[in-house]
């Protein structure tokens, strides 16, 4: 009996530490951990605690920790991971929604629709962003309504409709006066950012003779803040310089940027925005004279080299995920046309009504997977190759005589302010029929993004690419319209040997061509 109750003892003693004092020591885990990324993000060593946070993202049931997943998505909001921030940003937005804390599933949409605009779909990241502000409006959250106008003005900015942009940054700042942002934030800024947008834009728009000194005044109100605010507001004033033509003041306030880039340790993570700093720097110096220091930038072959490599692979993820999203329904119906296949496969296996039927519906399944195969590499709008495909096509066609060429329609914001932006989109569709025809097999052809084209053309005795492209300018010319008597017309830069050059490399160089026909008159190719 004394045996017994000694167990009996033990086993009490054993429930009271599992009970009591292991959730304690767990406690503790947990504590420390988040205090090593706390500690890890506030030396800018962004690569370790990112590492930290995805290997501890799931419990033991594999439910996520909403925190963790929000630092990680600001961590790839940074560096532009567009791939990865579309996973965790459905993660973040259906524990939301299944868990009914609508808070975290407004932040979510916050960064399926950031994921969209970085990916130039200006539509579905406005539907995104609609449905934050949807939960912000019926639950009051003030942050999701800045978020909402900030982004709207983000993207008018993105076509230089400046009048509009300034109109819905001024409506986000009130909300982001009043939002109460939790500690969970790595750069809680939308204040601080949302105002230099303010501030930018009135400079854009003054008619004042001192921009320059008014852009360089702005971004060195930032020397001192915070490294993301620091980064990001010199290296915005650094490209509104380099428009203007002050190549001198643009390489000054890009080189403190590329300085505060260089503070922080990325480790694994993927980063690409060092590499749009270096060209936007490499254009400076270019303009200066500085040939030296431009090629030194923008033949950064580690960069060059990894990138490319990297983006292609990162663009097969998104499309793979971007399908997902986009074709449920015909994926829903091929998986269950599909499970019926089987079914009559397993019980009429003998009869010959159930060959029939397979056939008919594996037909009808493959016409289905194909289709959302179409889907993911096509663009919505014009049917062309979309971004991530047509550089696909150039990585696979990369040793082979190929030329690859920049289209982009001349003063198409005026088309858009004009007669709006329905007639901006016809005028694309129309003239990416015009390109898609003449080009035919010779070549590819694919929306980059916005009003701007990618041409890849294969060497042919039979034709000559600079002709080929020719024949497109003074077609599209020639075309008449119905909102206007005057042409609509195209530049274009054009790179002739593109044979074993590098995507970015033969990008940077095609597109300087392009920039240099648009400041030789328009409606010219520029070639080399």
């Amino acid at each position: 009996m004394s045996f017994m109750k000694k167990v009996l003892k033990n086993i009490v003693n054993f429930t009271i530490i599992l009970v009591v004092i292991l959730p304690l020591f767990t406690t503790n885990i947990f504590a420390y951990e988040e205090q090593e990324v706390d500690k890890l993000l506030e030396e800018y060593k962004f690569g370790e605690a990112y590492k930290i946070l995805k290997e501890n993202l799931y419990d033991e049931d594999k439910n996520i920790d909403p925190i963790k997943i929000r630092k990680i998505l600001e961590l790839e909001f940074i560096v532009t991971d567009t791939s990865s921030m579309i996973l965790h940003a459905l993660e973040l937005v259906e524990y939301g929604q299944n868990s009914k804390d609508y808070y975290n599933q407004m932040i979510g949409y916050y960064y399926l629709g950031s994921v969209y605009y970085e990916l130039y779909d200006d539509t579905k990241a406005i539907e995104n962003f609609e449905k934050m502000l949807s939960i912000a409006q019926s639950k009051n959250y003030p942050l999701g309504k800045g978020m909402y106008y900030m982004f709207t003005g983000l993207i008018y900015s993105s076509y230089e409709d400046y009048d509009l942009a300034l109109e819905n940054f001024t409506k986000a700042q009130p909300y982001f006066e009043e939002a109460h942002l939790d500690e969970n934030w790595v750069f809680p800024n939308f204040k601080e950012n949302n105002k230099f947008m303010i501030d930018l834009i009135e400079i854009i728009l003054s008619k004042s003779q001192d921009k320059v000194s008014r852009f360089v005044e702005l971004g060195d109100a930032f020397k001192d803040k915070n490294w993301k605010l620091k980064y990001s507001s010199m290296s915005r004033c650094g490209y509104e310089l380099n428009k203007i033509g002050a190549f001198k003041e643009a390489a000054y306030m890009l080189e403190e940027s590329k300085k505060t880039i260089a503070l922080a340790d990325f480790g694994d993570m993927y980063n690409k925005f060092s590499g749009y700093m270096d060209y936007d720097l490499a254009y400076s110096y270019y303009s200066m004279g500085d040939f030296k220091r431009a090629s030194e930038l923008l033949l950064d072959e580690a960069y060059t080299t990894n990138n490319t490599k990297l983006e292609v692979e990162r663009g097969e993820l998104i499309n793979q995920k971007l399908r997902e999203i986009e074709s449920k329904e015909i994926k829903r119906q091929s998986e269950t046309k599909t499970k019926i296949i089987s079914a009559i496969s397993a019980l009429l296996v003998f009869l010959l009504i159930t060959v029939i039927i397979i056939v008919r519906q594996y037909k009808v399944a493959d016409r289905l997977s194909q289709e959302v195969y179409e889907r993911s590499i096509r663009d919505n709008m014009t049917g062309l190759f979309n971004r991530t495909e047509i550089i696909n096509l150039y990585q696979k066609n990369i040793d082979k005589d190929i030329s690859l060429s920049v289209i982009d329609i001349d003063d198409f914001k005026n088309i858009n302010d004009t007669y709006g932006h329905s007639v901006g989109d016809i005028v694309i569709k129309d003239i990416s029929s015009i390109i898609q025809d003449i080009v035919g097999d010779k070549g590819y052809v694919g929306r980059y993004g916005g009003e701007e084209f990618l041409v890849i053309l294969k060497k042919s005795d039979q034709y000559d690419s600079k002709k080929l492209l020719e024949e497109i300018r003074i077609t599209i010319e020639n075309k008449k319209w119905f909102f206007k008597d005057s042409p609509v017309t195209v530049s274009i830069g054009l790179l002739n040997e593109a044979k074993n050059t590098s995507f970015n490399n033969g990008f940077k160089a095609a597109d300087e061509l392009l920039y240099l026909a648009k400041r030789n008159g328009k409606n010219i190719i520029c070639h080399i």
